[in-house]
C-alpha cells in the first residue's frame, strides 16, 4: 500500500487539524465518497477542500437563497404541509421546474435508499451530490424570478436535511432546524429524531426528467456557440434553431430553453447538420435591450454594495448624456426590475452608493439611495 505513515518521517496527517480547518462533516463526506469502504485511501487535503466548496457551500448558499426568498415573501411554516409536493394551500405545484425538482428529489431518495440497503455508501452519497448540484445550478437559477418557488425549495431542503443526516450529522441538523424555524416538525428537536424519508414514486416522472436533461444539453451547446461568437448571455438574440423534435410540442420546456439561452424564438429544423444553430446577428433593437439589461445588472450590484435588502425601494439617479434618451424609453421596466419607483436622469450628491463606469463604450454614472418608507 505504499510507504508507511510515520510521525518521525513527517508524512502523517493530523485529523484534528483537518477537522478544524474544514469541519468534521466535510471530512466524513470525503471518506464516504473518495472510494469504496475497506479499500486503501490516498488522502489528499485538496479533495476535502473540494467537498467543502462543491457540496457543503453550494448547499449552504441554496439555503441562504431560500432564507432571502422567504424573508421577502410568505412566512408560512413548512411544518403545516403534509407532503413536500404541496404548497401552503395544499395544492400540488404545477410549474414544470417545481415538478422536475420534486421528481429528482424522490428519485434521489429512492436511489440513496436502495444503495444504503446494499451497503453502497459511496453511491448513495454521490447521488445526493448530483441532486444538490441540480437544485443549485438549474432549479434555483431558472426559478429565482418566481416568488412562489420558495415553497417547493423549502420542502426540498427539508428532505435533503434528512437524507444527508447519516453522512453529515451536524450540517444536516442545522439545515433541518434552520429550514423549519419551528423547533422541528411535530415538535421534534433534531433531524435525527425524524424517520428516514420515503420516496413517492408517483412523483418520479421519467419523461419529465429526460426532457429537462435534453433542455440542459441543448442549452449547453447554444451557450457554447455564444462563447465562440463572443456574445454575453445578457445580450438577447433573435433565434435559436434546434435539430431535435422531442421538445417541439412541449412549450414549458421550450420557454425554459429560451430563458437560459436568452433568445426570442426557438424553431425546429430536423434537416440541420448540427444540434443547434444560434442566430448571432444583433439588430439595433436587440442591442438596445441588451444595454438596458446591462444597466439593470449594474444597479442590482450597486444595491448589494449599499447593503440593501431585495424588498428595499430606492431612488435611482442616472447620468448618461449619450444614452439618456434610450434609457428613458425603458425607465418603467428599469424601475420595476430594480425596485425604483423614482428614476431621475441627472447626477446628484445625495446617494448611498455610486458607480462610474461604461456601458457599450459610453460613460455613465449611477447613484442610488434608499427610498423613505
Amino acid at each position: 500500500y505504499g510507504k508507511k505513515m510515520s510521525k518521525s518521517k513527517g508524512n502523517i496527517v493530523e485529523p484534528s487539524e483537518i477537522i478544524n480547518k474544514y469541519g468534521v462533516d466535510a471530512v466524513r463526506w470525503y471518506f464516504y465518497t473518495v472510494n469504496p469502504p475497506g479499500e486503501p485511501k490516498n488522502f489528499d487535503e485538496a479533495d476535502v477542500q473540494l467537498v467543502l466548496r462543491q457540496f457543503f457551500l453550494i448547499l449552504y448558499n441554496s439555503f441562504k437563497f431560500y432564507e432571502m426568498a422567504r424573508s421577502t415573501g410568505s412566512h408560512s411554516s413548512l411544518s403545516l404541509r403534509a407532503h413536500p409536493s404541496e404548497s401552503k394551500t395544499g395544492q400540488a405545484s404545477s410549474h414544470v421546474l417545481d415538478r422536475w425538482i420534486l421528481a429528482r428529489l424522490n428519485e434521489t431518495i429512492r436511489d440513496a435508499t436502495d444503495n444504503l440497503e446494499k451497503y453502497e455508501i459511496g453511491a448513495a452519497a454521490r447521488s445526493i451530490e448530483v441532486l444538490i448540484d441540480d437544485m443549485s445550478r438549474w432549479y434555483i437559477r431558472r426559478s429565482r424570478r418566481r416568488p412562489e418557488m420558495q415553497e417547493t425549495l423549502g420542502a426540498v431542503l427539508l428532505e435533503i436535511s434528512k437524507v444527508i443526516a447519516p453522512f453529515a450529522p451536524f450540517f444536516g441538523d442545522v439545515l433541518y432546524l434552520s429550514t423549519t424555524r419551528t423547533g422541528g416538525l411535530d415538535g421534534l428537536k433534531s433531524v435525527h429524531l425524524e424517520d428516514w424519508p420515503k420516496a413517492d414514486v408517483s412523483l418520479i416522472d421519467a419523461e419529465l426528467i429526460q426532457n429537462m436533461k435534453k433542455v440542459r444539453e441543448l442549452a449547453a451547446l447554444a451557450l457554447a456557440e455564444r462563447a465562440v461568437a463572443g456574445i454575453k448571455v445578457r445580450q438577447p438574440l433573435a433565434e435559436l434553431k434546434i435539430k431535435t423534435a422531442e421538445l417541439k410540442d412541449e412549450p414549458e420546456f421550450m420557454e425554459i430553453l429560451k430563458g437560459e439561452v436568452n433568445v426570442k424564438e426557438i424553431t425546429v429544423d430536423e434537416n440541420m447538420d448540427k444540434e443547434v444553430c444560434l442566430e448571432v446577428e444583433i439588430t439595433p433593437e436587440l442591442r438596445e435591450e441588451g444595454l438596458v439589461r446591462e444597466l439593470i445588472r449594474l444597479v442590482q450590484s450597486l444595491r448589494r454594495e449599499a447593503g440593501l435588502n431585495p424588498r428595499d425601494k430606492i431612488n435611482l439617479y442616472i447620468h448618461a448624456p449619450g444614452m439618456a434618451e434610450m434609457f428613458q424609453r425603458h425607465s418603467k421596466v428599469l424601475g420595476e426590475e430594480v425596485g425604483a419607483p423614482q428614476v431621475e436622469f441627472k447626477q446628484t450628491d445625495k446617494f448611498d452608493a455610486e458607480l462610474s463606469t461604461k456601458i457599450g463604450g459610453t460613460e455613465i454614472w449611477i447613484g442610488l439611495r434608499r427610498a423613505k418608507d
